[in-house]
């Protein structure tokens, strides 16, 4: 008496079909909506809705803004980051470096936002990215 076969070969395809499509989608993700790597992006901190200061994520660097001298940013290897807060919660802290366009990190207590900007989602006024302000 032979074993019963757990999976036949219709399971077998199904599966590697499965598979195929999985990866196909995760392809079509990362290539076509990710932004290219030679794009230089730019970390954008906004203060009460309004942008304060643009830097470029291919230097290096740490720094604070100058109404805002006890948050301190660090960009580092095409990411930023906040390092040092004076809010209770350090909640924007615990977020660390954001390096994607979708990503981004907030201090509330000191209305700060910290976004990702491309060459095509570049925008000074915050029109582009912010959609809403919490107060």
């Amino acid at each position: 008496m032979q074993a019963k076969s757990i999976l036949n070969r219709k399971d077998i395809l199904l599966i590697l079909s499965i598979l195929v499509a999985t990866a196909g989608i995760w392809i079509i993700i990362n290539y076509l909506f990710a932004p290219e790597k030679e794009d230089i992006m730019f970390g954008a901190i906004y203060l009460e809705g309004q942008a304060v200061k643009i830097v470029p994520l291919n230097i290096d660097q740490t720094f604070y803004v100058d109404r805002r001298p006890n948050i301190v940013f660090e960009v580092h290897n095409g990411a930023i980051a906040f390092v040092k807060s004076d809010c209770p919660d350090q909640v924007c802290v615990y977020t660390g470096f954001i390096n994607s366009p979708w990503h981004f990190a907030a201090c509330l207590p000191n209305f700060l936002v910290l976004s990702i900007l491309t060459d095509d989602n570049y925008s000074l006024n915050g029109d582009n990215d912010i959609d809403i302000i919490v107060r």
